[in-house]
């Protein structure tokens, strides 16, 4: 099969996330033939069609007829029993689709929560599925700079229980005007704790570029969109230019997107092997796809690749990881993946989208990886707090501290990194992640264009990874 896969799939990893341009036409004729269920299909058309006529002849109450095509849909996608499909209604469709531009006003952070509609029917729920996980932070956003990491959940906002919200429901309470302050309540491990931050313009671009030590290429990508093939392999034939000979890509806190562009990047540097493997519906013909990729790469076999990644890289992100993990086409390194292994694809109704489910996929090893992820070759634990450490951070974010510091000491450097760790001095508090604190504050105020591409300093996987490089 051609490396393009040609259904046009996008994957959402939440409804907060990326809307990528995908297909948003009505199913095709292959996917409206008859099925089994045709005439108890026809059946409830006509019941509902009835009972539609009944209540608006009779009753005096009259009927909001977007109410009620609103409700209709999103019962029938709730009977899917799936959390990951829902109905995107009108009035929010626009929160939905601006995610493609990668600009908007909030805390910076990609959500996804199961459809609380039916959470409940699962014989498996836990408290945590009426939680909002937080699939990643935008580099330099407010929740990045605050130290909010991938799986954290947010309880509450402002006070109020998000058990009843969807992703999407969530993150719209979580926008607002830039400098307004909101209240999370975030839950991690078994600690809870409050945090203000403030509502500020969140822009991520899909790829960045540099070169470290004078021969090693470094590509991060933080989402798929349909521009990420064409940037990343601009952005890599100019490495390529300047005489790198091994190449980095970061895929940290990269929850997904569109297909595609994930399958083309593998195409880059395998030749002629199987980089994915889809199933979709048994009763639809050809229902097992195998996407092999071409026979001519941009770089040949010898030329090293590592690849980054941790709780954070779902979806599209791990599929590109598993593409080239199976083919032994590079080293990853970091921690788990998060472990989302099935597609959704988004169709324009009326005047929202649906989403729903259309397919499970396995790496080319045919290993099905969701809900368990990826295990790196190379594990690097993420630096983070402990839970008896929780209070003590809670009261540090609360407080002007870190702003402070900063204000009195404005020069990002290595020594006043390590001096607001020694001005904290607390030994519940890991010396790393304090350090990542300010510098994310340093960072924030510094504009985008000016800020470094990458740590060597903090980052303990990508210094692992140059090591590994330079062997």
């Amino acid at each position: 099969m051609n490396k393009l896969y040609k259904i046009t799939i996008i994957l959402i990893f939440s409804s907060s996330i990326l809307f990528a341009g995908g297909n948003t036409e009505p199913a095709s004729q292959a996917q409206r033939e008859p099925s089994a269920n045709t005439p108890i299909i026809q059946e409830n058309i006509n019941n509902i069609a009835y009972l539609y006529q009944l209540i608006d002849a009779l009753s005096i109450n009259e009927i909001d007829n977007d109410k009620a095509l609103e409700g209709m849909v999103s019962g029938l996608l709730d009977s899917l029993g799936d959390e990951y499909s829902f109905y995107v209604p009108e009035e929010v469709s626009d929160t939905y689709q601006e995610q493609a531009t990668g600009l908007y006003c909030g805390i910076g952070t990609y959500l996804t929560k199961k459809n609380p509609k039916v959470i409940d029917s699962k014989e498996d729920t836990v408290e945590t599925d009426y939680y909002v996980t937080i699939s990643s932070p935008f580099p330099g956003g407010p929740a990045d700079r605050a130290g909010l990491k991938a799986n954290d959940y947010i309880t509450h906002i402002d006070g109020e229980s998000v058990n009843d919200l969807s992703a999407n429901e969530a993150s719209l309470k979580l926008r607002g005007e830039p400098n307004t302050e909101v209240v999370v309540t975030v839950l991690r491990g078994s600690t809870s704790f409050d945090l203000t931050l403030k509502r500020q313009m969140v822009e991520t671009p899909t790829t960045l570029k540099e070169i470290i030590n004078n021969h090693i290429g470094y590509i991060q990508i933080n989402q798929f969109s349909p521009k990420t093939t064409e940037q990343f392999t601009k952005d890599f034939k100019s490495l390529l230019k300047s005489n790198i000979d091994s190449l980095i890509i970061d895929l940290r806190n990269n929850t997904g997107g569109v297909v595609d562009s994930a399958l083309n990047i593998a195409d880059l540097f395998i030749s002629d092997e199987t980089i994915l493997i889809t199933k979709q519906k048994e009763t639809l013909p050809n229902n097992v796809q195998i996407t092999k990729a071409n026979k001519e790469t941009l770089v040949k076999s010898s030329f090293k690749v590592v690849l980054l990644v941790n709780g954070g890289t779902a979806s599209s992100s791990e599929i590109l990881t598993g593409a080239l993990k199976d083919n032994d086409r590079a080293l990853i390194i970091g921690s788990k993946t998060f472990g989302k292994g099935i597609m959704q694809q988004v169709f324009a109704f009326g005047k929202g989208f649906i989403q729903f489910t259309i397919a499970h996929y396995l790496t080319p090893d045919s290993i099905d990886i969701h809900e368990v992820g990826i295990e790196p070759d190379i594990i690097i634990k993420e630096e983070i707090f402990e839970d008896e450490a929780i209070p003590i951070f809670e009261e540090l974010m609360e407080s002007d501290k870190i702003a402070n510091f900063v204000d009195t000491n404005p020069e990002y450097t290595h020594q006043n990194l390590e001096k607001f760790a020694d001005e904290i001095n607390n030994e519940k508090l890991n010396r790393s992640a304090l350090m990542v604190l300010v510098r994310n504050e340093y960072l924030s105020r510094m504009n985008f264009e000016d800020r470094p591409v990458f740590d060597l300093y903090l980052d303990k996987a990508l210094v692992e990874a140059i090591n590994q490089l330079e062997k």
